[in-house]
């Protein structure tokens, strides 16, 4: 009986295919959203140096809310995104992704910042997937 060998050029062409698996496997899912609070005069544009990091998958409000000294309520909505691959993103009726799916609403994310196209009177959350 023979023993079982790979040829060389074999051995090579594993190597290089199980390199680019895990090349791809072990891409950022990251999605960053840019925050802002629409009309508040005095306060420069955030950039994308302060965007929110998300997994793909996860949940993201399109609007948050906190307490400032002086200010009071802040409601910051998602004005920027982007993805470190093309995702797809579905918008929610309520917080949480929760509620009705607004099937009308979806939008991508590329690799560079574009505005997000959120009507906050009806969607209160979206999540984006991989493309």
């Amino acid at each position: 009986m023979m023993p079982i060998s790979m040829p060389p050029i074999s051995i090579l062409f594993f190597l290089f295919l199980w390199t680019i698996i895990a090349v791809v496997v072990a891409q950022d899912p990251t999605v960053k959203i840019v925050y802002d609070t629409p009309n508040y005069g005095g306060r420069p544009t955030p950039d994308e140096t302060m965007a929110e990091r998300f997994k793909t998958g996860d949940c993201i409000p399109a609007a948050q809310s906190y307490e400032k000294p002086v200010v009071g309520l802040v409601h910051d909505r998602a004005i920027r995104g982007a993805a470190a691959h093309p995702a797809l993103c579905v918008q929610y009726e309520l917080e949480g992704c929760q509620g009705k799916v607004l099937d009308q609403k979806n939008f991508e994310l590329q690799q560079n910042y574009n505005p997000i196209p959120v009507d906050y009177n009806i969607a209160k959350s979206f999540v984006c997937i991989p493309k």
